[in-house]
C-alpha cells in the first residue's frame, strides 16, 4: 500500500454522514443512498446506531505469513446473535473499494490502517453455508517510521500468523434491502424460524480485524510472550484486549511540579484583554475625576 503518513491520507479528510472519515465523493454517494432507504432498513440503520458492524471469528483461515497476507471467510449466512442473516452474494464492496480498501484495527480512524482489504469473492463455510472470502495484506513498516517506535501491522501480524490469535474481522454496512424469512427459508433451515430479519442486500464501508472471542488469561500469556520476543503489545491493542492491568503505570506526581509556563495568547484575545481594560477605565472615569477635584479642594 501506499507509504502515506498522515491518517486523513488514508481515510480521507471528510466525515462521513455515519460519523467516521471517507473521501468527499465518498460521502456524498452514502448521503444519497441513506436518503433513499425504505422504512425498514431506515430503522434497521437507527436500531443499529448508524453503520451496522458484524463482527465474527472466521470459520476458515489460509495464513500467508511470507507475503503478510491471510485469507478468511468473513462472513456465512449463518444466524448471529442478533438473530439476523447477511446474505452473502448481496454485498455490493464498491464503496470500500472506492476508498481505499483500508482495513482498520478494531475501526479505529485515529492510527494509521493495519492493512488493506485485496479481494472479496464467493466462498462457502465447512457447514455449508454461503459466504464471503476476503484476503487482507498488511502494511509493511515504512522507512520514515521513528525508530523504536512500534508499528501497528507488525504487532498484528505477530498476533495472527506467530501467535495464531487476532482471527476476528469485522465488517461495516448499511442494508438497502431486508425481508423477513419466508415459508419456504424456514423449510430449508429449520433455525430461520428464529430470524427478525434477512439482509438480502448491503453496502459495505468498512472491514477490520478486530478481537472475537479471545481468552483473557490466554491473551495475557501471549503478551508476555510477544514481549520476551523484542515485540511491544501497543496500549491501544492491550485496551481492545481488556487487559488495562498490562498498561504501563502513570508517573507519579511530584511533590513541587515546575510551574507551567502561561498559554500564549492570540493577537485576538490581547486585543479583546486591552479592550476590557479600557472599558473598565472609562467606567471608571466620572469618579476618579470626582475624588481628584475632592482632594484638590481639601476635603480628604
Amino acid at each position: 500500500m501506499k507509504q502515506l503518513k498522515r491518517v486523513e491520507d488514508y481515510f480521507g479528510g471528510c466525515e462521513g454522514p455515519l460519523g467516521f472519515p471517507m473521501k468527499d465523493a465518498q460521502a456524498k454517494r452514502l448521503e444519497g443512498l441513506l436518503a433513499g432507504l425504505d422504512g425498514d432498513c431506515r430503522s434497521f440503520v437507527d436500531a443499529h446506531g448508524g453503520v451496522c458492524r458484524v463482527a465474527k471469528a472466521p470459520e476458515t483461515m489460509e495464513l500467508r505469513p511470507a507475503a503478510r497476507e491471510e485469507v478468511s471467510l468473513i462472513t456465512t449466512e449463518a444466524l448471529d446473535l442478533d438473530k439476523e442473516v447477511l446474505v452473502a452474494d448481496g454485498i455490493d464492496w464498491s464503496y470500500f473499494e472506492a476508498n481505499g480498501k483500508n482495513v482498520t484495527w478494531a475501526h479505529n480512524y485515529t492510527i494509521l490502517p493495519v492493512g488493506q482489504g485485496m479481494w472479496f469473492k464467493a466462498g462457502t463455510g465447512p457447514s455449508g453455508l454461503p459466504g464471503v472470502l476476503g484476503a487482507t495484506r498488511y502494511a509493511k513498516r515504512p522507512g520514515w517510521f521513528p525508530e523504536g517506535q512500534a508499528w501497528f501491522a507488525d504487532v498484528v501480524c505477530h498476533y495472527i500468523f506467530e501467535l495464531g490469535q487476532l482471527k476476528g474481522k469485522s465488517i461495516g454496512f448499511v442494508p438497502t434491502a431486508i425481508r423477513k424469512p419466508t415459508k419456504a427459508d424456514v423449510e430449508a433451515r429449520a433455525e430461520l424460524a428464529d430470524c427478525t430479519w434477512m439482509i438480502a442486500r448491503a453496502v459495505a464501508l468498512e472491514w477490520a480485524v478486530c478481537v472475537v472471542q479471545c481468552q483473557p488469561e490466554a491473551i495475557r500469556y501471549d503478551v508476555e510472550k510477544a514481549r520476551a520476543l523484542g515485540v511491544e503489545t501497543p496500549e491501544l491493542m492491550l485496551k481492545s484486549f481488556g487487559l488495562d492491568a498490562m498498561l504501563p503505570a502513570p508517573e507519579p506526581a511530584t511533590r513541587n511540579p515546575e510551574p507551567s509556563s502561561p498559554p500564549a495568547m492570540t493577537r485576538g484575545e490581547v486585543r479583546a484583554m486591552f479592550k476590557r481594560a479600557g472599558d473598565e477605565a472609562l467606567a471608571e472615569l466620572p469618579a476618579t475625576l470626582a475624588d481628584a477635584l475632592d482632594v484638590m479642594r481639601g476635603r480628604v
